[in-house]
C-alpha cells in the first residue's frame, strides 16, 4: 500500500508508479545481486499480483455518467466501456483526460478503430475526470461502401479522410459520381461529387453521401444458352453471325433440337424482340446484347420419377428410365443396409381419364417379397413411372449400443452395453475404477438429443449434461440417481481442480486457489463486484455441472457453498433494475420534510380519534 516491497536479504524496493512488467524487472535486479543463480538460468523468479486497488474516477458525458470504481491498472477505454461510451452527442474524436484540473491527454478513438492504435489509450489515476464533449461534424454515407453509417469528422478532415473510416468503395460502387445531399438554410440540395473532388471537399455537419452500384449492363456481350456444349455469355464484335456464336460454344449437344431457335434481341429503347433464325444456315449477323437459345428435344419430353425408401442406403427420388425393374432401383439406391427384410410394398399410380368417369381409388399397392441377393429374377419385377417402393426393416433387429467414458479412469473408452438395464455404476466399474487424480464430484453424463420432422428430418441436434452425485450412487445402486444409459451418452469424469474460477460482472475474471472459503472471498479476490452485478441472482457451476443459485430471504443473502473445480458466475442486474441518478442533497432534505409533517398529520389524527 506503500509502494514498497520488503524482500528478505533483499531489502527494501520502492516501485510505487512502475508497471507491472517494470516492477518485475527491478525486484529481479535487486533479487540477482544475492541470489547469482538468477542471471545464470538456473534459477527463476516469479511476480504475481493478488490484490489490486480501486481507484475512483468520474466520466461525464457518457450514456451513464457518474464515478466509477475501477482498477488501478484500468485505462481510459476501460472506465468509457464501464460508462457505456459516449452518449448521443458525444464526440469519439476529442475526448479528454483531465487530472489536477489539466488536460493531459486528447484521445481520438478512431485512432484504434481504424488503425489499432492505442498510444492514446493512457492508464488512469486516482480522481481522474474523463470529459466527453459534444460533437462537431457529424455525417453520414451510404450505399456501396464496405461500413455503411454515421461518421465523425474533425474539423478540415476532407471526404478521402471519410471514404478511410468506412473502409472505401466495394467492389460493385460506382465511383466516377458520388450523390451529396446538403443541408441548407431554408431546406436541402443535392450535389455531384465528381472523383477529382474527393480530396478537396470538406464535409460539413449533416452532410450525406450516397453511393450508388454500377449498372449491370454490358456493351459488348452476347449469350447463347440451351443444348449446346459451352452456354455462356460471349465478346460481341462487328460482324458475327450466328454460326460464330455457335462455334464459340463449341456446337450442337446430340439433344438439340435445331428445327426452331429463339433469337431474342433487344431493341433501342431496352424493349425485347424475337427475330426467326435459322441455325443451321447460321448466316443472320448478331447484334449486342443478342441472347440465342437452343432447345432440347428432352424439354418437349416429360420427365417421370420413382421413388424408394426404408432400409436402402440412399433413399431418395431418381429418375425413370424405360424398362427399369425393382433390382435396377435399388442398385440405385446403393443396395440394402443391414437392417433390410426382404418384405417391401409398391404403390403404383393409377393414370385417370377424365371421360372414363370418377374414380376414388388413387393407387395400387402390392406387398412383394424380394431376394435380397438381387438374383432370383423370378421375384424381380418392372417399375413404372411415379411408383413408390418402401424396403421393411427386420422386426427383431436392433443395433448394438455403445457408451463412452473419458477423463482418469483405469480404461477410458467405447463400451458396448449389453443389458438395456445398464447403469451408470456398471460403467464406470467396468472401465476399471478411477486413477489418483480423479474428481468424484466432477462426474456426469452428457447425452445428446436430436429432434426429426414428420418426414424423418433431422431438426436440430443439441446436448445436454446429466450431473452425478456419484456419493449418493455408491451408498444407493438401486435409486433413481444410478439411472440406465442410453446409446452415444458420454461420462465424462473430471480432474481434481485445486481452483475456483470466477466470472461475469466482476472486475477481472480470475481463477483463484480454493481455500475452504465461503463465495465472497473469491469475488473479493477477483477485484470485488464490477458494474452493475446482479448480487441476488449469483450462482455457481459445480464440478459435475450442477447449478446451484443465490437465495434471499428477508434481504439477507445465502450464497451457495464453494467446493474445488466450482464456477461463480456474476451475471449483470436487468436493466429495469439498475438504479437511476442520485437525488441531490436539497431533493433528500424536500422528502424528508415531506415524510416529517406526514408523521404530524397522522399523529394528529390519531389523537382526534382518541377523543
Amino acid at each position: 500500500k506503500e509502494g514498497k516491497i520488503n524482500l528478505p536479504i533483499v531489502g527494501q524496493l520502492h516501485v510505487a508508479g512502475l508497471t507491472y512488467g517494470a516492477a518485475k524487472v527491478e525486484v529481479k535486479k535487486a533479487c540477482s545481486k544475492i541470489y547469482s543463480s538468477l542471471n545464470s538460468g538456473q534459477s527463476h523468479l516469479s511476480l504475481t499480483l493478488t490484490n489490486m486497488r480501486t481507484i475512483r474516477v468520474t466520466v461525464l458525458g457518457a450514456k451513464r455518467p457518474g464515478t466509477y470504481s475501477v482498477s488501478s491498472l484500468a485505462t481510459v477505454f476501460n472506465a468509457l466501456h464501464a460508462a457505456g461510451g459516449p452518449n448521443q452527442h458525444g464526440t469519439y474524436r476529442k475526448i479528454e483526460l483531465i487530472r489536477n484540473n489539466k488536460v493531459i491527454q486528447t484521445i481520438d478513438i478512431y485512432k484504434f478503430l481504424t488503425t489499432g492504435d492505442q498510444s492514446e489509450n493512457v492508464s488512469l489515476q486516482e480522481n481522474d475526470l474523463i470529459r466527453i464533449p459534444v460533437y462537431d461534424i457529424r455525417v453520414s454515407i451510404e450505399g456501396n461502401v464496405k461500413r455503411p453509417g454515421v461518421y465523425e469528422l474533425l474539423p478540415g478532415e476532407k471526404f478521402n479522410d471519410l471514404l478511410e473510416y468506412c473502409g472505401g468503395f466495394d467492389e460493385a460502387a460506382y465511383r466516377k459520381n458520388i450523390k451529396l445531399i446538403q443541408n441548407t438554410d431554408d431546406g436541402m440540395r443535392v450535389i455531384d461529387m465528381t472523383e477529382e473532388k474527393y480530396n478537396a471537399y470538406t464535409p460539413e455537419l449533416g452532410d450525406v453521401f450516397k453511393v450508388s452500384q454500377n449498372l449491370a449492363k454490358f456493351d459488348n456481350k452476347v449469350s447463347i444458352r440451351g443444348a449446346v456444349y459451352r452456354p455462356d455469355d460471349y465478346e460481341f464484335v462487328e460482324g458475327m453471325t450466328v454460326a460464330d456464336l455457335i462455334s464459340k460454344a463449341e456446337g450442337f449437344r446430340p439433344d438439340a433440337y435445331t428445327t426452331r431457335a429463339v433469337l431474342i434481341r433487344e431493341k433501342e429503347d431496352l424493349t425485347k424482340v424475337l427475330v426467326d433464325v435459322n441455325v443451321v444456315d447460321g448466316t443472320l449477323n448478331l447484334q449486342k446484347n443478342d441472347e440465342l437459345v437452343i432447345s432440347s428435344s428432352f424439354d418437349f419430353k416429360n420427365q417421370s420419377t420413382v421413388y424408394i425408401g426404408g432400409q436402402v442406403k440412399n433413399s431418395g427420388s431418381y429418375p425413370y428410365i424405360e424398362n427399369m425393374t425393382l433390382y435396377d432401383l435399388i442398385l440405385l439406391a446403393g443396395g440394402f443396409t443391414e437392417m433390410a427384410s426382404k418384405h417391401l410394398e409398391i404403390s403404383s399410380v393409377i393414370i385417370k381419364d377424365e371421360k372414363a368417369g370418377d374414380f376414388t381409388q388413387m393407387s395400387v399397392v402390392k406387398q412383394w417379397e424380394i431376394d435380397t441377393l438381387l438374383v432370383d429374377q423370378s421375384k424381380n419385377l418392372a417399375i413404372g413411372p411415379h411408383d413408390i417402393v418402401n424396403i421393411r426393416a427386420k422386426p427383431i433387429f436392433e443395433k448394438q449400443k455403445t457408451v463412452t467414458i473419458v477423463g482418469p479412469v483405469e480404461y477410458p473408452g467405447d463400451y458396448v452395453v449389453s443389458d438395456k438395464k445398464e447403469r451408470v455404476l456398471d460403467v464406470i466399474e467396468r472401465s476399471g475404477g478411477f486413477k489418483y487424480d480423479a474428481d468424484l464430484n466432477a462426474i456426469r453424463v452428457v447425452r445428446k438429443i436430436e429432434q426429426y420432422d414428420e418426414t424423418g428430418e433431422l431438426l436440430h441436434r443439441k446436448e445436454i449434461i446429466i450431473p452425478i452425485d456419484y456419493n449418493k450412487i455408491l451408498k444407493a445402486p438401486e435409486s433413481e440417481k444410478n439411472f440406465a444409459l442410453q446409446a452415444g451418452d458420454r461420462i465424462v469424469v473430471g480432474i481434481k481442480r485445486g481452483t475456483v474460477l470466477v466470472v461475469g460482472h466482476v472486475e477481472r475474471n480470475s481463477e483463484i486457489p480454493y481455500a475452504n472459503h465461503r463465495l465472497k472471498y473469491y469475488v473479493s479476490a477477483a477485484g470485488g463486484f464490477g458494474n452493475d452485478p446482479f448480487k441476488k441472482r449469483v450462482y455457481i457451476i459445480y464440478p459435475n455441472g450442477q447449478a446451484k443459485e443465490t437465495k434471499s430471504f428477508m434481504g439477507i443473502r445465502k450464497y451457495p457453498k464453494v467446493v474445488p473445480g466450482s464456477e461463480i458466475v456474476v451475471p449483470e442486474k436487468p436493466e429495469h433494475k439498475r438504479k437511476g441518478p442520485r437525488m441531490s442533497a436539497s431533493e433528500v432534505i424536500g422528502i424528508g420534510s415531506a415524510i416529517t409533517g406526514l408523521g404530524s398529520i397522522t399523529l394528529a389524527i390519531v389523537r382526534l380519534l382518541q377523543q
